[in-house]
C-alpha cells in the first residue's frame, strides 16, 4: 500500500492507513484494539488540553469493486 497525505503533515497518515485497512477487512479485532489509540488520536494544545482529534472524513475510504 502507498499512502500520500496532501497537506504533508504526518499525523494523518496512520489514521488514513488504519481506516483503509479496516475498510478492506484486513484488521482482526485484536489488531484493531491494539491500534485504537492511533485510529483517532487526540490533539492537544500547549497546556495539554484536548482540542480535537484526527479522524477520517465521513464516508472515507469509499471502496469500489473493479469491473
Amino acid at each position: 500500500l502507498v499512502l500520500k497525505v496532501e497537506d504533508g503533515a504526518g499525523r494523518a497518515a496512520p489514521v488514513a492507513l488504519i481506516a483503509l485497512l479496516r475498510a478492506l477487512g484486513a484488521l482482526d479485532a485484536r489488531s484493531a484494539a491494539a491500534l485504537a489509540g492511533r485510529a483517532q488520536p487526540e490533539l492537544r494544545n500547549h497546556a495539554g488540553v484536548v482540542v480535537g482529534r484526527v479522524e477520517p472524513a465521513v464516508g472515507w475510504p469509499a471502496l469500489r469493486q473493479r469491473s
